[in-house]
């Protein structure tokens, strides 16, 4: 494999990374954002399915259904909110989440730009008149966010990611390339009395090898 077909594909994983980068800079047009996904939550557990930093007009809307266990919480909450929740202290939740449910829907406005918004399924007993969790559940959901953009230092480990990547193919194409070019360019060990260096058999002008042990001149 030539460095120039290895060269290929990096440098078009380079571009889309590029433009991954400028697409969910901070600050870039806001955009409609879509998680499609089944996950198990824990007993007693709960998992972020979305988060997002508000523009203009900003909301969320959902879709979700228990495929396996008892009822769930989809909560919806600003950034104060979810602080408080993670660590149990009390905190209220934007109107439209659902409580107790084995399904639901629902639309939350989060109007408040540059507020960072989380979108919780919550198998606690954390939300008064919420859920009462027995085990482990799996749920199947479809998350919407419009009018948001990725926070700040969600960005910022994408980029960093995204560099990581970029400089660890650049890094393996040079070494790959080294590696072949030595390989090609092997020093030729110049026959000078007709003899072989290794075994001493006669070596007939002109030849690259060594009748006897095979070694190339």
């Amino acid at each position: 494999m030539s460095a120039i077909k290895l060269a290929r594909p990096a440098a078009f994983l380079m571009l889309s990374l590029m433009i991954g980068a400028i697409l969910l800079a901070p600050g870039a047009q806001a955009a409609t954002w879509t998680n499609t996904e089944t996950r198990t939550v824990g007993f007693d557990r709960f998992e972020v399915v979305m988060l997002y930093e508000a523009e203009s007009d900003a909301q969320v809307t959902f879709a979700f259904s228990v495929e396996l266990g008892t009822a769930v919480d989809l909560l919806v909450m600003g950034q104060a909110d979810y602080s408080a929740y993670e660590v149990g202290a009390p905190f209220s939740y934007i109107a439209g989440s659902v409580l107790d449910g084995m399904s639901g829907s629902g639309v939350c406005l989060t109007p408040v730009v540059g507020e960072r918004y989380y979108v919780v399924l919550d198998n606690t007993d954390r939300p008064a008149g919420g859920a009462d969790p027995t085990g482990s559940v799996r749920v199947q959901y479809t998350v919407t966010a419009l009018n948001a953009s990725v926070p700040g230092e969600l960005y910022n480990f994408l980029l960093a990611l995204a560099v990581g990547g970029v400089v660890f193919i650049v890094a393996a194409i040079l070494i790959l390339y080294l590696i072949f070019f030595r390989k090609r360019r092997a020093p030729v060990v110049q026959v000078v009395v007709g003899k072989c260096p290794d075994c001493g058999a006669e070596v007939p002008p002109g030849s690259q090898y060594c009748p006897r042990c095979g070694k190339r001149f």
